[in-house]
């Protein structure tokens, strides 16, 4: 993500927005090394879009969260560690998980890097 989303804070200047929180991707598909991801940033208000960059909502409701401290190769641990809490607690997703990179890695040291891991959860009906 870092090549990608600081490349388009531009964008989101330009059409008058200010960042409002941490840049996120939010996997949509992972089969093997073949992963389909939305990057992205939250803004203040809502934006056009362009060719590059699509306004979009991240939608809201019941998660699951933890926090991993450390290197990014080591996020595919606390993420199956997050989805087997969920297995194991009877809770099923709602769509796929997000990550939220809470510090700059171009500033931070790799075993300072903190990440939130979210994932939608489906209602629970008693």
């Amino acid at each position: 993500w870092a090549s990608a989303i600081p490349g388009d804070w531009p964008s989101v200047n330009g059409a008058g927005g200010k960042i409002a929180g941490p840049v996120f991707t939010r996997y949509h598909r992972r089969a093997g090394d073949d992963i389909e991801l939305e990057a992205g940033v939250p803004v203040d208000k809502a934006l056009p879009g362009d060719q590059r960059v699509h306004a979009g909502e991240l939608p809201g409701g019941l998660a699951v969260t933890t926090i991993h401290l450390g290197p990014y190769d080591q996020l595919p641990a606390a993420s199956e560690a997050l989805a087997s809490w969920v297995t194991q607690n009877g809770r099923e997703p709602a769509g796929p998980p997000w990550e939220f990179y809470l510090n700059d890695p171009t500033v931070t040291a790799p075993a300072e890097w903190k990440t939130e891991i979210l994932q939608p959860l489906m209602p629970q009906y008693f």
